[in-house]
């Protein structure tokens, strides 16, 4: 849900998929059937007057109330979103998120007929700039948004009663300081309460056991997020939800050693076929997603690619080769590719037929590659290293998510997450025959930034993050000076 109409007529909806931008929906209230926009956008509002204002791409468009005759009012700097006109309609701010560089957004400012775009705060407020969800009181006086800083999400206001031309110069003021994260914050229409959201993120991994038909705690107390295996299923290597380090232990939890350290942010890690390295995709603040490697002893981690939005690091068979995705800054994902890495010459070179397909996973017998269609994520494609041809496996079961191959490369386990009767399947390599080795329904999963993570053990059991954070929502009482 993206809005409510002035009138409370009306909701608009954005289907969701792993994708810039979806369709567009509108349901009447407070009943009756959604009707198709005919809008594809990432974000949308209703201004006071009934106009319609959405985003599409990095551009910011003004239409009638159901998204008829749109016009582009500016061009931003990355995808907008949280799109807000001032009170009294002169201004307009809005959130803009980086392509290429995870967990970096902005808060920005034009006037109402999009001229003179700016950044609202200055640049070295917070570095790097991780601002969103901002909201105008009702009177116009103060824009109270979100900020976090050192992982903590606080609320802030900005003091707003001067005319456009002259810049403000007072700082922000700090509303909440925690130990809750808060943030998204709604003013009341009356100007004396804020609604806000507020979350403490808590997170557990779980195996299915299929004798007793439960999902038990696999690796606890290790707050990892992500895991990979080594060939011989010996050691686990995994990414906590609370920092984003990598870590790795033996299979039982034992002989835990952290490998990397903030603000070097891990994610995907995969172990080489010798077990004695581990690649990952990492980022550091204000820098795009880059592939990394580090010894599974510890070691000081070697970035090996300085491209943009690099992702899925998969190792060949003999370990001398990388095989990873790539999304381009336009953040079109029509235009993903896989890259292949010669770890010896670091000659990097395009796997033929990978545009528009992301996310490889490379077999444990080398012959294999299965990926996914970048433009939707709703294909489960696979590379024929030997014929170098690709064909699809799966498809036209939603959205799929993590893939994982069995130690004997015979069968792919995904999870189809944003489905409405999700579950977590494996398909046999062979012929595609598909089979459900549960139901993930009851599952509340976790979703950090990078979406519910799933993955096969090597027992072929499922592993999944549970979600038991604290979420609620509270209304805060205002008394400004």
């Amino acid at each position: 849900m993206l809005d409510v109409a002035p009138d409370s007529s009306q909701l608009v909806l954005m289907e969701a998929h792993y994708q810039l931008d979806s369709q567009l929906w509108l349901q009447p209230l407070p009943a009756g059937s959604p009707r198709r926009m005919e809008v594809m956008a990432h974000d949308a509002a209703w201004l006071p007057d009934g106009k319609f204002v959405f985003a599409k791409g990095a551009d910011v468009f003004l239409a009638e109330h159901d998204g008829s005759n749109a016009h582009k009012l500016l061009t931003a700097p990355g995808p907008p979103s949280g799109i807000r006109f001032s009170p009294d309609g002169s201004r307009i701010r809005f959130t803009v998120g980086a392509f290429t560089v995870p967990g970096v957004s902005s808060l920005w400012e034009a006037r109402a007929g999009g001229t003179n775009l700016h950044p609202l705060l200055l640049p070295d407020w917070n570095n790097p700039p991780q601002e969103c969800c901002g909201n105008w009181t009702s009177d116009g006086r103060y824009f109270v948004f979100q900020s976090t800083r050192n992982g903590l999400s606080s609320l802030w206001a900005l003091a707003d009663q001067h005319p456009f031309w002259r810049r403000v110069t007072r700082d922000p003021l700090q509303l909440t300081t925690g130990p809750l994260n808060f943030g998204s914050p709604v003013p009341s229409r009356d100007g004396k309460k804020l609604f806000v959201q507020s979350w403490q993120p808590h997170a557990e991994m779980v195996r299915y056991d299929a004798k007793s038909g439960a999902f038990l705690p696999f690796v606890a107390g290790t707050g990892a997020n992500q895991l990979d295996f080594s060939r011989d299923g010996k050691w686990v290597a995994y990414v906590t939800y609370t920092d984003g380090t990598l870590w790795r232990s033996k299979s039982d939890g034992s002989a835990r050693l952290q490998l990397t350290y903030p603000p070097l942010l891990a994610t995907v890690p995969h172990w080489s076929p010798d077990g004695t390295r581990i690649a990952f995709s990492g980022s550091k603040p204000g820098e795009p997603i880059r592939i990394y490697v580090i010894p599974g002893d510890g070691g000081r981690p070697e970035q090996l690619t300085s491209g943009e939005n690099e992702l899925d690091p998969s190792w060949s068979k003999d370990g001398n080769a990388l095989m990873f995705g790539v999304f381009p800054a336009t953040g079109d994902p029509e235009f993903a590719k896989i890259m292949l890495l010669d770890l010896k010459t670091r000659a990097l070179t395009q796997v033929g037929g990978s545009q528009g397909i992301c996310c490889p996973r490379w077999s444990p017998d080398g012959r294999y590659v299965v990926a996914l269609s970048g433009a939707d994520n709703q294909k489960l494609m696979l590379l024929d290293l030997s014929t170098q041809q690709w064909r699809q496996l799966a498809g036209k079961m939603g959205t799929f998510g993590y893939m994982t191959w069995s130690p004997d490369s015979r069968y792919i386990g995904f999870d189809t997450g944003f489905s409405a009767d999700s579950g977590f399947f494996r398909v046999r390599v062979a012929d595609g025959q598909i089979e459900r080795v549960v139901s993930l329904k009851n599952i509340r999963r976790f979703f950090p930034q990078w979406g519910a993570w799933s993955a096969m053990a090597p027992d072929g059991s499922p592993l999944v993050v549970r979600d038991i954070s604290n979420q609620e929502v509270y209304a805060l009482d205002l008394q400004w000076q």
